[in-house]
């Protein structure tokens, strides 16, 4: 008699497979969802990596570019852009004054001019902008930058003894000596951009506004820690691309670019908060103040800015009969 017993082998019931299913499917997606949190920190780092380099290349550029300038009634001939900035902008220019600052790089620089002027051969300028306001990187198209100028001054900033006379031929001569300092050195911020794309803003109203106390009343105008905040303020619908983030130029003022911290609407006003205090207001006594420009714009295309100092050699290379 053989005895026959039926084997009973365990095996997953379909309720288990499911199970297991779901939870492998979880695992996979959350690994999926960081490859795109990857690719996006990748680029941020190479974006990063390349404005340095493209920084570090338009200084040396602007410290080492030759020039021959013959507008504005001169013939300068030289190298550097502070050099050039200060055959324009210095003392004896034409378009002197210490008025004119900050200057833009290049259209300020250029303007009108042939660009044979200031011969851009490893940085051309982008001629389809009405304001040659970038210079284009031609190895890497996507990149560009600006720089932007303001008067730094330098050794000498106290006039020279005997700078009061009473000769006026001797006063004018130490006068040029000591507000030409001024002129020798420049903080210089290079603003570097990817596939650059301006959003014109056109009106809007920019406010510098003191904190108030938090238990209620206005900073003394003396304390040094009273709460300083900006915000631009457009009536005209904006473009919907400015969100936090962006940011925000004053064309009017050749301002530096203001990042964008906070977006509100009040049902008739678009009000966009600014990083920083707005440089280009004197709040004085008051709580608040403001000024209207015409020519607002914003990008979401600006990778970073770097400041860095660059002084004119136009005294040691000055081929004119002016002398500074």
């Amino acid at each position: 008699m053989i005895n026959m017993r039926r084997s009973h082998k365990s095996a997953f019931s379909l309720v288990e497979l499911l199970i297991a299913f779901f939870v492998l499917l979880i695992g996979i997606l959350a690994v999926l969802v960081l490859f795109p949190l990857g690719l996006r920190e990748s680029k941020t780092m190479v974006d990063a990596s390349m404005a340095a380099i493209e920084a570090r290349n338009a200084r040396s550029m602007m410290e080492v570019e030759t020039f021959n300038y013959t507008g504005d009634g001169m013939t300068k001939l030289g190298y550097g852009t502070a050099s050039m900035i200060q055959a324009k902008y210095g003392p004896k220019g034409s378009n002197s004054g210490l008025a004119n600052f900050p200057v833009m790089f290049p259209w300020d620089v250029l303007g009108g001019n042939d660009d044979s002027i200031f011969p851009l051969t490893s940085r051309p300028i982008d001629c389809a902008t009405t304001h040659r306001d970038r210079v284009i990187d031609v190895n890497t198209p996507q990149y560009s930058w600006d720089a932007r100028f303001t008067v730094g001054g330098g050794p000498g900033l106290t006039p020279p003894p005997g700078f009061l006379y009473s000769n006026a031929a001797a006063w004018q001569n130490d006068y040029f000596w000591w507000f030409s300092q001024y002129f020798k050195y420049y903080a210089v911020q290079i603003s570097v951009y990817r596939n650059f794309q301006a959003l014109t803003v056109g009106q809007g109203t920019v406010w510098l506004r003191a904190a108030q106390k938090s238990g209620g009343g206005d900073y003394d105008v003396t304390d040094p820690n009273r709460p300083l905040w900006s915000e631009v303020v457009v009536a005209n619908q904006p473009p919907s691309e400015i969100v936090v983030g962006s940011a925000i130029r004053i064309r009017d003022d050749k301002s530096d670019w203001y990042k964008v911290t906070g977006v509100s609407y009040d049902g008739s006003q678009w009000h966009f908060k600014l990083d920083r205090p707005y440089a280009g207001l004197n709040l004085g006594s008051a709580t608040s103040t403001s000024a209207s420009k015409t020519d607002v714009i914003a990008t979401n295309t600006l990778i970073d800015s770097f400041t860095t100092l660059l002084g004119s050699q136009l005294d040691d290379i000055d081929s004119s009969t002016s002398n500074y």
